[in-house]
């Protein structure tokens, strides 16, 4: 049986991409224009742009007619997270002997990997080291592998990207932009002072279901997706355009060219767009 659905998905998909690859089209662009847009601010769980996410998604299910699953497309749990407008992260540079202090902006200048709340004073070190008040300056996270790095240190990253927090590190890591570093790397006598105080967060959100009632309903064809991204933080906006913007896109389309063109396929066909909570709730 579960060849025979498999080879049926396989045939279903074969179907779209050969005959609807440029009718309706629209929806997709639209889609990932939108979702990728200033607006939905990278769709990071907690956020508004992740709750107008789910409004969207609802919103074009309704329009092409769509059945929710059971009495409605949203199905709510709650989870934990960091949200970034929530945290308070503060990193300067004293130069000078304290004359002058360079201010970093958190997810423009710098992001971190770990959640670990820490207020300290660091020596710069261009070396790698594992002095006790000492933070080495590496121009690879490769170099983070060396086994005699304590544990913090200053990683150089051309574009900052991925500022998601999940959980404390044994090893900390500040990313830092090219500017920042160069700063560092000039000025190896400056102290590096951070103060990091990270709260996580118990927030509500809902996973997405809809599907197309099929002449067999013990089983089904599910194509899912997932909704949520990594979101903003400062003036950074990580978009998720392949991840995934265009999976919500395609699985849209999908629906839309199958409810137009199939009357009653074999199996129901299940639609699940959900947040960063894999397990399905639906399985039984």
């Amino acid at each position: 049986m579960k060849k025979k659905i498999a080879l049926s998905l396989i045939f279903l998909l074969l179907i779209i991409t050969a005959t609807g690859c440029n009718k309706n089209s629209n929806l997709v662009a639209n889609t990932i224009n939108t979702l990728t847009s200033d607006k939905y601010a990278g769709r990071a769980i907690g956020s508004e742009g992740n709750k107008l996410t789910e409004t969207y998604i609802v919103d074009k299910l309704t329009s092409l007619k769509i059945d929710t699953y059971k009495e409605s497309y949203l199905h709510s749990f709650e989870g934990s997270s960091y949200i970034p407008k929530d945290q308070s992260v503060t990193m300067k540079i004293v130069l000078n002997n304290g004359k002058d202090v360079k201010e970093l902006t958190y997810g423009d200048d710098f992001l971190v990997n770990s959640a670990t709340n820490l207020n300290a004073e660091y020596s710069l070190s261009s070396s790698i080291t594992n002095e006790k008040n000492k933070i080495s300056l590496l121009k690879s996270i490769s170099e983070i592998l060396n086994p005699n790095i304590g544990n913090i240190a200053i990683v150089k990253q051309d574009a900052l990207s991925n500022g998601v927090l999940t959980e404390e590190k044994n090893k900390i890591v500040i990313f830092v932009n090219e500017e920042v570093y160069s700063l560092c790397e000039n000025n190896l006598d400056a102290k590096i002072k951070v103060d990091f105080s990270f709260k996580k967060s118990t927030i509500a959100m809902n996973n997405i279901i809809g599907k197309i009632p099929g002449k067999d309903s013990s089983n089904a064809i599910v194509i899912s997706s997932h909704l949520d991204h990594v979101g903003s933080i400062g003036n950074n906006i990580w978009r998720g355009a392949l991840d995934n913007a265009s999976g919500v896109a395609s699985t849209l389309y999908i629906a839309q060219y199958l409810k137009e063109n199939f009357e009653a396929p074999q199996y129901d066909i299940v639609f699940y767009i959900f947040q960063w909570r894999r397990d399905i709730p639906f399985r039984q």
